[in-house]
């Protein structure tokens, strides 16, 4: 059965906010499966699939989209143990012009408060946002609204005292 006659049922009673978030977390928990699935890594430029973290580690997978029709962003987040196991998943959207590359700097940081919630101390973050991963490391300074919000993203980082990672 394909992926969209799968959905189908709950995509037609869903509100078209829900549909995105649905959307979000059905892309996030295909990018993780370990069996199969592949997914594109614009950080390093290759195929791979999804890569358990060391023991006693959660890996928090984050990814936004922009839906331009829709005037519409969101992002999603997958939580997984080292084991591989699915603890928790989560999306928010919301209406407006958010370009993709700050809508993964806002995922980030709502990943960054959700660990925070959480009390987890030994955590990696995985995004596909190259530019996300450079402003976390330090490798790039830039002067736009996108630039705000990684700059957000990395004070807020540097406050949680807790071991994170951007892959």
């Amino acid at each position: 059965m394909s992926l969209s006659l799968w959905t189908a049922p709950f995509v037609a009673k869903l509100k078209k906010q829900s549909t995105i978030c649905l959307f979000l977390v059905i892309l996030l928990l295909l990018a993780g499966l370990e069996q199969g699935w592949m997914l594109w890594s614009c950080t390093w430029g290759w195929y791979g699939a999804w890569i358990k973290p060391v023991d006693s580690v959660i890996k928090v997978n984050v990814d936004a989209t922009f839906f331009e029709e829709a005037s519409r962003f969101g992002f999603g987040m997958v939580d997984k143990d080292y084991t591989g196991k699915l603890l928790d998943a989560c999306c928010q959207s919301a209406h407006g012009h958010l370009n993709v590359a700050a809508a993964e700097a806002l995922g980030v940081k709502e990943a960054l408060s959700w660990i925070k919630g959480k009390q987890w101390h030994h955590v990696e973050i995985e995004t596909d946002s190259k530019l996300t991963m450079q402003a976390v490391r330090s490798l790039i300074i830039m002067k736009s609204f996108s630039a705000f919000l990684l700059k957000i993203v990395v004070a807020y980082s540097k406050l949680c005292l807790m071991s994170v990672y951007v892959l």
